[in-house]
Parts: C-alpha cells; structure tokens; sequence
C-alpha cells in the first residue's frame, strides 16, 4: 500500500511540473523507475516493465506489453526482447554521483539523469508535447519545426531533441 501511494505522489508531482525538465537532470532511483512508469501508463498500449539493465553508466527499463503469454516470454528469453519480434520499448537513463568529488574523496550521491526513450511517433509525441515541448504540434513535428527543446541556467545548457528513429518510431534524446 506504501508502493503504491508512492508511485501515485510520483505521478501527481510529474503531472504538475509538465513542462520543469530540469527534474530530468537529477532523480532518485524512484523517480527515474516511476517515470519511465507514468510513460508505460500514457501511452497507446497496456505495458509492464519486463526487465531492468545496467551497463556501464546507464540503466534501463524494457516494457513489454502487459497480455504477454508465456509462450512469447519464452520467445523473448530465446531471441531477447530486440529480434523476438514483439513490440517493446526502453527508457534509458545515465547513472552519476551527484556531488561526487574525487581530489576531496568525497564520493557523492547516486542519481539517475533521463538519457532517451524510442516509442512509435504516435506514442511519442504525445509525451514529447506534454513533458518536453508544450504547444508542439504534429503538423509542424513531421514538418522538421518543434524537435528541440533547449534549458539554459548559470549552471548548465541541456537540450533534448525528438527525432525519427527507424519508421515508425521516433526517439527523445539528450544531445548535452
């Protein structure tokens, strides 16, 4: 019951920042897992997370759909989820230590930064619209317009950008 009333103040507290992509920057574990949970539950198709990954600096979180048989599991731990065939999508993000400073040996806090995410365009855009570029439209998105988003502070430039992947799906991206 904890899990869950947690998961709902994630959502309600990502629901009121839609446009605050600094929150991108720096997340707890929870708030990295909660997120790529809220884009499961936004988009066109009933998902679950199938599987978490860690590599190097990067974590990941595969989603497969929710009415996956036993018999496409199996397929999957065969094949793995990229040649199985079946529609999947992942949310990537880096892993860092935040305030991490090695001449002082201080070893800093471990935090997870939103990285990129590949969805079909109809799936995507949506949450690119609502999390990233609000008042982007599809007409001007196919027309090459609305693919940037662009944060400046005294600290930082960070931009993310919503691209064509391979047909039909479009990723969002941190470029820096």
């Amino acid at each position: 019951m904890k899990k869950l009333l947690f998961v709902l103040l994630l959502l309600f507290a990502f629901s009121i920042n839609a446009q605050d992509i600094s929150r991108f920057r720096s997340m707890s574990y929870d708030e990295a897992l909660g997120f790529s949970q809220t884009i499961a539950n936004e988009i066109r198709q009933d998902w679950r997370l199938y599987k978490e990954d860690s590599e190097g600096k990067l974590i990941e979180f595969w989603y497969i759909p929710k009415d996956a048989d036993e018999a496409i599991l199996k397929k999957v731990k065969e094949l793995g989820v990229t040649t199985s065939g079946i529609d999947f999508f992942i949310v990537n993000y880096e892993v860092f230590q935040e305030g991490e400073d090695l001449d002082m040996e201080i070893e800093g806090v471990k935090r997870y930064r939103f990285y990129d995410m590949t969805l079909k365009f109809l799936d995507a855009f949506p949450i690119w619209e609502k999390y990233f570029l609000n008042g982007a439209t599809i007409e001007n998105t196919r027309n090459n317009k609305d693919l940037d988003r662009k944060l400046e502070t005294d600290e930082y430039i960070w931009m993310y950008k919503f691209r064509p992947a391979k047909s039909p799906y479009w990723s969002i991206h941190k470029i820096y």
